[in-house]
């Protein structure tokens, strides 16, 4: 089972998708900003801002807790 994150959690990016997130997010560090779960069969998405500004949308699998 997926972790559930919350805003303002402090994570790292342990995994990133091929040709939407850039390699060197990879270990980055940043603060969820937002947290939408994901319904009927559909994937949540949690968007971070990285510390260098940078903000993305991942999935929780492609984070841990830091």
């Amino acid at each position: 089972m997926a972790e559930d994150f919350e805003v303002g959690e402090r994570v790292e990016i342990a995994e990133i998708r091929d040709g939407e997130i850039p390699d060197d997010a990879l270990g980055a560090r940043g603060t969820i900003q937002w947290v939408t779960p994901g319904f009927a069969g559909e994937r949540g998405y949690v968007e971070v801002v990285l510390d260098d500004g940078r903000v993305f949308q991942f999935q929780n699998k492609e984070l841990r807790r830091i």
